[in-house]
């Protein structure tokens, strides 16, 4: 089954999600998607590269997902849209200015945008 899906797809981004409400927690630091993630990029023993996301709030976390070979790649998606500057700034070493998202998805109910602003 594996060799003809990667047949046509060159990645394999893992993501989940709840119609009309939250996905589900692990608790911890690491979204389920992550840890999933970590088991399809086993089972496919290097045969596609695997993206793991969510909940990946800050460069260490990104760092540890891939330093441990949970994924290959990390999506920072809300990351990303909180703080378009999230990359550069984990890049350069200032991880400490970087407005993070916390999951309240407020983005979605305030007008003014996204709350880790304010």
């Amino acid at each position: 089954m594996w060799g003809k899906v990667l047949d046509r797809h060159a990645f394999i981004h893992v993501s989940a999600g709840v119609p009309g409400g939250q996905p589900p927690t692990a608790g911890g630091e690491l979204s389920p998607t992550v840890l999933l993630a970590e088991g399809i990029r086993q089972r496919l023993q290097g045969l596609a590269p695997v993206i793991g996301v969510g909940k990946i709030r800050t460069p260490t976390t990104a760092r540890k997902i891939l330093a441990e070979g949970m994924a290959g790649l990390v999506a920072v998606g809300r990351g990303l849209l909180t703080d378009p500057e999230w990359l550069e700034k984990a890049r350069t070493g200032r991880e400490d200015e970087i407005h993070q998202c916390h999951g309240f998805r407020g983005c979605q109910h305030h007008a003014g945008g996204c709350p880790a602003w304010r």
